[in-house]
């Protein structure tokens, strides 16, 4: 957030101190995407029970099972060595769990199960089918199937907002639990049983095509039309900026001796081009929740110009 002096001489700018021996670093956020509000129609609360019942039966907890980001220490070092670990960069997208059933005898219903507080919450997304393979009349469907996902909202060229469901895990299939098989096991599970005939019954089915919900897709793929999953480097939500401008006696008197204290905090900072670094620190901003975007404060020397 800018202040009202912004287009001033000494523009103001807010950032979190990052403390390095005898430079004060300016972090700045990354940006974030917004989420558009949750999908279906939400089950009401008499119904939730027996749904987190049966979910529960089929992975044996009752807590969120699909996926979750973990913070690693010095400690897990070791355990990185000795054993292969699939990491995908950590999103801000809506993070669901596909639970396929019947509502009835019949019936195929699939609900998004999204965890908020802690809390698992159903959302009923209607005519959304998914069909066994080797079923050419399209009549029969998967049961008790769980899918791990992730829900996102693409922006067409003609600023309409599509939304997206990508598949990255295999849970449960037909009451079937996969979690102990390999990974690759379940990534072809989820390949040749579940999307394959999905996508068979949109080619064949027009009618049905129309109606569905959601576009599908894998989470990543390569030029095989393989679902894969990268390795990223562990990053921070905060990205290093520049350096703030401190005199020696500042530091002396202010800094250096209990610097430790400033790590992670939000600073309000004066932009002035005849000092180097132009950034000179102005007050803490405890008031605000987070720093400003990086690539806004970046502008700032040519809004100035």
């Amino acid at each position: 957030m800018f202040s009202q002096s912004y287009f001033s001489q000494n523009t103001k700018i807010y950032g979190s101190i990052k403390s390095r021996k005898n430079a004060i670093l300016l972090m700045f956020k990354k940006k974030r995407t917004e989420v558009p509000r949750d999908p279906g129609h939400p089950v009401e609360t008499i119904r939730l029970k027996e749904l987190r019942s049966r979910v529960e039966v089929l992975v044996g907890v009752s807590n969120f099972p699909g996926a979750q980001p973990t913070s690693f220490y010095s400690k897990h070092i070791q355990e990185l060595q000795n054993e292969d670990y699939y990491v995908c960069e950590q999103s801000y997208r809506t993070r669901v769990l596909a639970y396929i059933t019947c509502d009835s005898p019949g019936k195929p219903a699939v609900f998004l199960i999204i965890q908020i507080d802690c809390k698992n919450y159903y959302h009923l997304i209607p005519n959304l089918i998914f069909p066994v393979p080797g079923d050419e009349s399209f009549s029969q469907f998967h049961y008790e199937t769980l899918l791990d996902c992730e829900l996102v909202y693409e922006t067409e060229s003609d600023g309409r907002i599509t939304p997206k469901l990508l598949f990255f895990d295999l849970l449960v299939m037909d009451k079937t639990n996969y979690m102990n098989k390999p990974l690759n096991k379940r990534l072809g599970y989820l390949r040749d049983y579940i999307m394959s005939p999905y996508e068979n019954m949109l080619r064949k089915r027009p009618d049905l095509a129309i109606i569905q919900p959601f576009n599908f897709d894998f989470k990543r793929h390569n030029k095989n039309n393989k679902p894969r999953f990268c390795l990223y480097k562990w990053m921070d939500v905060h990205k290093y900026f520049d350096n703030i401008y401190v005199t020696d006696e500042v530091w002396e008197q202010f800094w250096k001796h209990d610097f430790q204290q400033y790590e992670g905090r939000i600073v309000e900072a004066v932009y002035n081009p005849s000092i180097h670094p132009p950034w000179r620190f102005k007050r803490f901003r405890d008031d605000q929740p987070r720093a400003n975007h990086h690539t806004l404060i970046s502008s700032v020397p040519k809004i100035r110009e």
